[in-house]
């Protein structure tokens, strides 16, 4: 359990990883990179250790798996079950995303309610679309919410993407050694935040775009919304 600061994941409280790795491969994957820096494998794991901590803790806002993709479809479902019953045991808000909307619905009515689902998109591409799309398609049942992370923002919106049936929009940039291999744009933001204001969505801007785009823009502090 990893407790999050104001220069952490700021719309959160607490980050857990019962799954460590990933197969995914994202050429911008900063977990992937620290674990390698300190010589670590980054072959799918599971640590049941991490579940226990979570019985700690109550009444809180939680990210599971920040640092992995519990959804994708190398993880074996009984460790997906496992932390969902996890879940389910303890009272918070769990806060999911992956890359692979689709898996979702497999193990929906095991969700715990109060819970958000959401996936990753990086802009306007067709492999982002194509997840948005999914997401926006999955069953909707009323006590589970649906968001969007658009980080690392770095490709095009037009003005005709759909936001519809999201709750809740994260925009954050690259940062790190890739920032300047693919920056955000002040304009790329703009379109993201107006495309969500369009649908009336709860926006949420990380740092350190939040700060770079409110010193140039004359925004009002609604970018900082963190839903119930």
């Amino acid at each position: 359990m990893n407790k999050q600061k104001s220069d952490g994941i700021a719309y959160c409280h607490f980050t857990t990883n019962p799954i460590k790795g990933c197969e995914r491969n994202c050429w911008y994957c900063w977990s992937r990179d620290f674990n390698h820096r300190f010589h670590r494998s980054f072959k799918p794991s599971f640590d049941p250790e991490e579940l226990r901590r979570l019985a700690k803790v109550k009444h809180r806002r939680i990210f599971m798996c920040d640092a992995s993709d519990m959804w994708g479809d190398w993880i074996p479902g009984t460790w997906i079950s496992a932390i969902l019953g996890a879940c389910c045991s303890v009272p918070n808000t769990y806060l999911f995303l992956t890359k692979n909307p689709k898996r979702y619905e497999r193990f929906l009515i095991r969700i715990p309610d109060g819970s958000w689902i959401g996936t990753s998109i990086t802009g306007g591409g067709k492999d982002s679309m194509h997840r948005l799309k999914v997401l926006q398609n999955t069953i909707r049942l009323p006590e589970i919410r649906k968001w969007l992370s658009v980080e690392p923002l770095y490709e095009d919106f037009t003005f005709k993407t759909d936001f519809s049936g999201i709750d809740w929009v994260v925009i954050g940039e690259m940062t790190g050694r890739y920032r300047k291999k693919a920056p955000c744009t002040d304009e790329m933001a703009e379109i993201a935040i107006a495309l969500a204001e369009d649908y009336e969505i709860p926006i949420f801007m990380k740092s350190p775009l939040y700060e770079r785009f409110m010193k140039s823009h004359l925004r009002e502090t609604h970018l900082r919304e963190v839903p119930k």
